[in-house]
């Protein structure tokens, strides 16, 4: 495998991606592992998890590599992390079968990257629900299949991340120097939270700010300093509302007092933000807060919700960033991956 993307072209640190080959073996193992695929009046497929549904029927566009890589040229992007659908993180099912469930995805989504030499990365998934086990399907990404990153989901089927339990794994993603994507996990909203569609423009973003939140002021960052997130959506609300996280931190009283030792701008750094907000002045303001090196293109692919135009994404963000905005995104990018693009 070549890990030799384009030296010019955007890079998309944002986007989701589900083998066909990943479904075709879910339907062969028929429930073994908790894990089925149903189709629906509409011949639309939907993936149960432990009998919980997805969010949604599998969209084509997740699996259409051809599509993909057309809007690709088409867009100006010369490379793409590819992470799976966060609906399929299984954090849900008995840790064995997750255990099943991720190297399938592991290693389903690697024979694309390796299919298409310099046009992708990826990004693994692990079974989160089982700290240990995560840790070593991650080791296994990394150091067999060449993954460069890992995709969690904001909280762990309700556990946030802050929770001791998840040591281990931050232990073995310090060690291994790997880039952590959280995107949150669309499943378990209420009809009440889906009205109007706000568990997807109220209740993502709250998820990301939560987990970011829980990573500061819950003392991972601390613990870990070496590791180095991307909070996707623009992250969250941190952004905007910061300044009540870091006050926050100087005024708890005692029983609400954060474990960090340090106040949120002390780990701030170790945030990256994607672009994936659809308002110039909010992405100049992202840009201004995070920092020239820490903003990365994220298209959110193949989602309606996504950047359609890429190149006045970056444009929006150069407001700030000036007009190199696109090389110091990739330099970004490039530097979250630890790649040697």
């Amino acid at each position: 495998m070549s890990n030799q993307a384009p030296h010019d072209g955007i890079v998309d640190l944002h986007a989701h991606h589900v083998a066909r080959e990943l479904i075709d073996a879910i339907r062969k193992d028929d429930g073994a592992h908790n894990v089925t695929v149903k189709t629906d009046d509409q011949n639309r497929a939907w993936v149960h998890l432990s009998g919980r549904s997805a969010n949604a029927p599998l969209a084509p566009g997740l699996s259409d590599i051809d599509k993909r890589l057309a809007w690709m040229d088409e867009q100006g992007v010369a490379v793409q992390l590819l992470a799976g659908w966060m609906d399929l993180s299984a954090y849900n099912i008995p840790v064995e079968d997750a255990k099943w469930f991720t190297r399938l995805q592991n290693e389903t989504l690697t024979a694309y990257v390796q299919a298409h030499p310099g046009r992708f990365f990826g990004a693994a998934a692990v079974p989160l629900q089982g700290p240990h086990a995560a840790a070593a399907e991650l080791e296994y990404a990394v150091k067999t299949l060449g993954m460069r990153a890992v995709q969690i989901g904001a909280d762990v089927d309700g556990m946030t991340l802050d929770d001791a339990s998840l040591d281990p794994f931050w232990e073995a993603a310090s060690g291994l120097d790997v880039a952590i994507v959280i995107h949150p996990v669309d499943v378990g909203w209420t009809d009440h939270t889906r009205r109007y569609f706000l568990h997807i423009s109220h209740g993502n973003p709250s998820a990301t700010t939560a987990a970011a939140a829980a990573l500061m002021l819950g003392g991972v960052l601390e613990r870990f300093p070496k590791l180095r997130f991307l909070l996707v959506h623009g992250g969250g609300f941190l952004p905007y509302q910061f300044s009540r996280f870091e006050r926050s931190w100087h005024v708890a009283p005692p029983a609400n007092k954060p474990a960090a030792p340090h106040p949120p701008s002390h780990y701030v750094r170790q945030f990256y933000f994607d672009t994936m907000i659809h308002d110039a002045g909010a992405l100049q303001f992202l840009a201004r807060f995070a920092g020239p090196d820490r903003v990365v293109f994220g298209s959110d692919y193949p989602f309606p919700m996504g950047i359609q135009k890429p190149n006045e994404n970056v444009e929006a963000v150069a407001g700030a960033l000036g007009q190199g905005a696109q090389a110091l995104m990739r330099e970004s990018a490039i530097t979250f991956l630890q790649c040697n693009c």
